[in-house]
């Protein structure tokens, strides 16, 4: 599955069929099933981000 989030995920309507298309030619065959999703927060998701960052204080990048 690859997630789509932030402003795309409000055009995976238009861009899912052919981003879906170009994906199958070229993944090798044991990965063409793969699905599109639209992420959970649509066009705030870079918003959601900022704020979980901004709440984790200056070690945000560091992997817990």
């Amino acid at each position: 599955m690859v997630l789509v989030s932030g402003g795309l995920a409000d055009a995976l309507d238009v861009i899912g069929p052919p981003l879906l298309a170009a994906l199958r030619r070229q993944l090798p065959p044991h990965l063409r099933g793969i699905s599109l999703k639209a992420g959970a927060f649509g066009p705030g998701a870079g918003l959601v981000g900022a704020a979980v960052a901004g709440q984790a204080g200056s070690g945000w990048r560091q992997i817990r």
